[in-house]
């Protein structure tokens, strides 16, 4: 009988354990506060003809996806090097914001609303229904749901969901209140799944419901200009800037709240 009631306060305490490491497990995982945004983990320096760095999209350890807001071209930049290893040409120069991938396609966002997709060496112009007046800077594609989203850095400040088969949403996924943030970039966390959108001096991150959870103060001594925002598989952050009389560059930031 004793040997029976010791047996149940192990089992009790064993579980008790494990219920706390898995909440704190938890809780770790979907904080908020999970990177340290005055100290990369690696900062890439960038070439000059990236010095206007708009963009960026993490495709492997050795390539990101980069466009700037002059050149119709894809950069792929190899962040071991620090080098160019490919440049694809898409389009004639134009004001180029972001960039996604999906599969073999590349889509880009130029500030007029317009999308081009790149896919076995051919571009596709597709006409989104936004136009300049909403200066759209921000893409990027929603895995789960498998749709891009667009957003707006004027007005209204509108995320839309955008489907490959019927065109822009005619009603957005969420919208930007705050006064002082002008939307630049967004990206969704691969491991939280939420949204995190970049401004120039603060990022944002959102419940899957559009609502703000945190909102991270940027130093100006660190990023000069960030304009490009996307995720390493593993839950780390890259962020770009542009050079703005210095050196345009990638910071990387760890993800604390992943453990391998």
């Amino acid at each position: 009988m004793q040997n029976l009631l010791f047996f149940h306060i192990l089992s009790c305490l064993f579980f008790f354990s494990c219920k706390v490491k898995s909440e704190e497990k938890k809780k770790l995982d979907d904080s908020n506060a999970s990177y340290d945004l005055s100290s990369p983990v690696n900062t890439y320096i960038l070439p000059t003809v990236l010095n206007e760095v708009s963009g960026i999209c993490f495709v492997s350890d050795t390539a990101i996806a980069c466009v700037q807001d002059e050149d119709g071209k894809i950069f792929i930049f190899n962040p071991s090097s620090q080098k160019i290893s490919q440049t694809i040409e898409f389009a004639r120069d134009g004001d180029y914001e972001d960039i996604a991938k999906t599969g073999d396609a590349y889509y880009i966002l130029r500030s007029d609303g317009s999308l081009f997709k790149y896919s076995n060496g051919s571009t596709t112009k597709i006409d989104t229904e936004l136009s300049s007046e909403n200066n759209t800077e921000s893409l990027c594609f929603d895995k789960d749901q498998n749709l891009l989203i667009i957003g707006c850095k004027e007005g209204e400040k509108n995320f839309y969901p955008y489907k490959f088969n019927q065109g822009l949403g005619k009603e957005s996924l969420f919208t930007i209140k705050h006064e002082k943030v002008a939307p630049s970039a967004i990206a969704i966390h691969p491991i939280t799944k939420k949204y995190f959108v970049l401004s120039r001096n603060k990022l944002l991150v959102l419940s899957r419901e559009g609502k703000t959870e945190d909102e991270l103060d940027l130093k100006s001594s660190l990023f000069l200009q960030p304009e490009g925002l996307t995720f390493k598989e593993n839950g780390n952050m890259l962020i770009s800037n542009e050079a703005r009389g210095k050196q345009a560059a990638i910071h990387e930031f760890k993800f604390k709240g992943y453990e391998r």
